[in-house]
């Protein structure tokens, strides 16, 4: 994004040497009626309160400066379509002003804002007045279109830099929020009884909160609350919710969607970094937490009350820190449902309260499918409530169908690398009637492995068909795995069948596994301790044939039948 500050100064120089003679501007204030501000007229000098009447549209040119020397609003009651480029930047700051009171925005038009700067705004006084510093949008019908923008060091009650009340609506893409703060509420942007708004690619980082929301604040607004690929980086506030708040009340639920969100290196004085607390909705898809410290409960996801709903998918939660619960504090009645989740290296200041996970009074919670290891001192804590827990994969084990408590095996855990390694017990070990996206049963945790990741391994399991396992793989069998009949399977020189899983090895067709002296085929374990051995039963009525074949570890202790 284009910085002209040097540019700025030098046209100052200019002016206070010459008179202004060598360059144009242009003073407004009062009403606008429908106009272009050309980048020829630029700076626009504002020295009084702007005010663009209903039915009218002022339209700014790229390369244009709306200077404020006066400590005023900018009224919109028609439209503003401000499209600037890449190159050259339309900028709303202040000029001789120290400050300046903000685009208020309302009249039920539709207002673009591309490649626009807005630095220097505050909003005071009393409401709406004092509701963001930068930007207002209010008003059935209101909208706004914003991208490629950028607002920083603007301040206000609510919103630092922008506000949604009374059924405004807006779309904000690809931009950046930085060096904001509220008072209260909303460090960079607040929502209240508004219509849906949305964050694409956008980045808030370094604004603050008084109070919650370092980021963003969603108070008792029914419209819907979506960021997508977001990033919220080293935001605070100084109560709860360091990233964002979401507030409802009866009547008045929020609902909100983060989908590819990186949350990281934020703060909270009190708790949690997303905060749900009563009558809010909330879906998490495929974000990653990490590094974020609240000193009470909760860096991670926060829900209180009990019309506090979330549901968590395909996320990751890592190294975050707080007092209880440093990923997941729910609490009071609250609904949390987290599918493929991992949680790993959070850590808590409270002894056994949940390094992870912290559950308090009377909440339902439920995670299948998930990873939790190496959260200190321990994984999860139930306070007068319950963790439901199925097909997971908990540090000590944890009581549930499906469970189990073994090392996953990340590819890197000390880099934040948290796939799964081939060799990981995790991989095909979720609820059976659940699939990954190449169709197989799911994998625990967030990171399903990819097999497009191991072109060199075979990943077995169920019906085999006619198939060939070629000189140089590597066979890595995760569940029972069945020649049909009337298949032949090809297995030539060199490749390792390794058993993940201690299971048998049906043949119902035929096998032709044919090594060498020097190059030999070998059945033996791989991670598991022992596997159920190969078991050829009816079906095909020609043989199997093995030569240079090496088969080890196996051991038939009445598992699965010989009938399959």
């Amino acid at each position: 994004m284009r910085t002209r500050s040097l540019g700025f100064a030098l046209l100052v120089a200019t002016i206070a040497l010459f008179g202004g003679a060598s360059h144009a501007q242009t003073p407004v204030s009062g009403d606008i009626t429908t106009t272009t501000w050309l980048n020829s007229g630029s700076p626009y000098r504002v020295t009084g309160t702007v005010t663009i009447p209903p039915g009218n549209t002022l339209t700014i040119e790229p390369g244009v400066d709306v200077l404020f020397d006066a400590d005023v609003q900018f009224i919109v009651q028609g439209s503003v379509q401000a499209a600037g480029t890449e190159a050259q930047n339309i900028r709303f700051m202040n000029g001789t002003a120290p400050e300046w009171g903000g685009i208020r925005i309302s009249g039920g038009a539709a207002s673009t804002f591309q490649y626009v700067q807005l630095s220097g705004g505050k909003a005071e006084g009393t409401a709406p007045s004092n509701l963001g510093g930068a930007l207002m949008v209010t008003g059935a019908g209101t909208s706004v279109n914003v991208s490629n923008c950028l607002f920083s060091g603007n301040t206000a009650l609510h919103g630092g830099a922008v506000a949604f009340t009374t059924g405004g609506t807006g779309q904000f893409t690809a931009t950046t929020f930085t060096g904001n703060t509220s008072t209260s509420w909303g460090g960079a942007v607040y929502i209240t009884s508004a219509g849906a708004v949305s964050f694409s690619s956008c980045k808030f980082e370094g604004n603050t909160s008084g109070t919650s929301g370092g980021a963003v604040a969603v108070d008792q607004s029914t419209g819907i609350v979506t960021f997508q690929s977001t990033e919220f980086r080293a935001n605070h506030a100084g109560s709860y919710s360091g990233a964002v708040e979401l507030y409802g009340a009866s009547g008045k639920v929020v609902t909100s969607t983060f989908t590819d969100c990186l949350i990281e290196n934020n703060t909270a004085a009190s708790d949690a970094m997303i905060y749900g607390e009563n009558y809010s909705n909330t879906t998490i898809t495929n974000c990653v937490f990490r590094n974020n410290i609240g000193n009470s409960h909760g860096a991670g996801l926060e829900l209180y009350g009990a019309n506090a709903f979330a549901t968590v998918t395909g996320s990751v939660f890592a190294n975050n820190t707080a007092s209880r619960g440093a990923a997941l504090s729910i609490k009071w009645y609250a609904t949390l449902n987290a599918t493929n989740c991992t949680f790993v290296g959070n850590s808590i200041t409270e002894t056994g309260l949940g390094g992870a996970v912290y559950t308090y009074y009377s909440t339902t919670v439920n995670l299948k499918n998930c990873v939790v290891w190496g959260n200190t001192p321990n994984q999860m804590y139930a306070q007068s409530t319950a963790i439901n827990a199925t097909y997971s994969d908990v540090q000590g084990g944890w009581g549930g169908t499906g469970n189990i408590g073994s090392d996953p095996l990340f590819v890197n855990a000390a880099t934040g690398d948290y796939r799964l390694q081939p060799a990981s017990p995790c991989i095909d070990s979720g609820d059976p009637t659940t699939t990954d996206l190449d169709g197989t049963r799911a994998d625990m945790g967030a990171l399903a492995l990819d097999p497009a990741d191991y072109p060199d391994i075979i990943f077995a399991r169920g019906a085999l068909y006619t198939q060939t396992w070629q000189t140089g793989k590597t066979v890595r069998v995760k569940d029972v795995v069945t020649v049909d009949p009337w298949d032949v399977l090809t297995i030539e020189p060199g490749v390792d069948v390794l058993f993940d899983a201690d299971v048998q090895f049906i043949v119902q067709g035929r096998i032709a596994a044919e090594g060498t002296e020097s190059d030999s085929i070998r059945f033996l374990p791989g991670i598991a301790q022992e596997w159920g051995g190969l078991r050829f039963v009816s079906g095909d009525t020609m043989s199997s044939w093995f030569s240079f074949v090496r088969i080890s570890g196996a051991y038939a202790n009445g598992g699965v039948s010989p009938d399959g």
